[in-house]
């Protein structure tokens, strides 16, 4: 593996720099949150910077070296920002929270800080920030995903493509897990719903053999047969439909 990056390192070398950064996955990337930040961006300035040459390029000329130099670049400097903003979800979800509680003192008796100010120390004044980066490292298999697909379309990654696809996949898994416990559901009432047939048909059972001492004294109208055979029919073809399915 190679050195931990930070910011310093990029006068030496800006290739090897991004080129350690997207290998490792920002896996490389020191646990010092302010110096990840720092890297983020500066990385996040200059993949925007590439896209606005891109841009531009690509309206005067699409085929020029110009304009594919600078996709390249900023689909470089695009996914290492994105493994930076990764880096920092991977720190800040494993700082302590205070649950409420005011102080803490670990096993050494020193005072614990608490997440919320280890946040305002790195310059980070809301949570918002924190939360999107622990979405993005929460989900790595996710986040490959997308930056393979917008690379594939020739395109620049952005953590903005990262975090809507997530939320998009996960709002689908929550409406899948609804249909599953729904489904289960009704499952458990089928039995339920078995005996309310048994005992509608048992109801209908009795109503049909008044019917037919009705029928015995010629108490129906004329209009009524017609009506009895439509309404015979729609029964037979569900009764039909429900055999066949049992």
């Amino acid at each position: 593996m190679t050195d931990l990056m930070t910011i310093d390192r990029f006068t030496d070398n800006q290739d090897q720099f991004i080129t350690d950064i997207i290998e490792t996955q920002g896996a490389n990337l020191p646990a010092n949150i302010e110096d990840v930040i720092q890297v983020f961006e500066f990385s996040d300035f200059k993949a925007k910077a590439f896209k606005m040459m891109a841009d531009k390029c690509k309206k005067l000329d699409e085929q020029s070296e110009i304009y594919h130099s600078a996709l390249r670049s900023g689909q470089k400097w695009g996914v290492a920002s994105i493994y930076s903003y990764s880096r920092m979800g991977e720190i800040t979800r494993d700082m302590p929270t205070s649950n409420g509680v005011r102080k803490k003192t670990s096993v050494d008796g020193r005072e614990v800080v608490f997440k919320k100010d280890l946040l305002k120390e790195a310059g980070i004044n809301n949570n918002y920030m924190a939360s999107e980066s622990e979405t993005i490292a929460n989900n790595p298999e996710i986040r490959d995903r997308v930056i393979r697909k917008i690379e594939e379309r020739g395109e620049i990654p952005t953590k903005t493509a990262v975090l809507n696809t997530i939320r998009v996949e996960k709002a689908k898994e929550r409406d899948e897990c609804k249909i599953v416990k729904n489904t289960e559901k009704k499952i458990k009432e089928t039995p339920r719903a078995v005996k309310d047939y048994f005992n509608a048909v048992k109801d209908y059972t009795k109503a049909l053999d008044f019917a037919i001492e009705v029928a015995k004294r010629d108490l129906f109208s004329e209009e009524s047969l017609s009506i009895i055979q439509s309404k015979h029919d729609q029964i037979r073809i569900k009764m039909n439909n429900l055999e066949e399915l049992v």
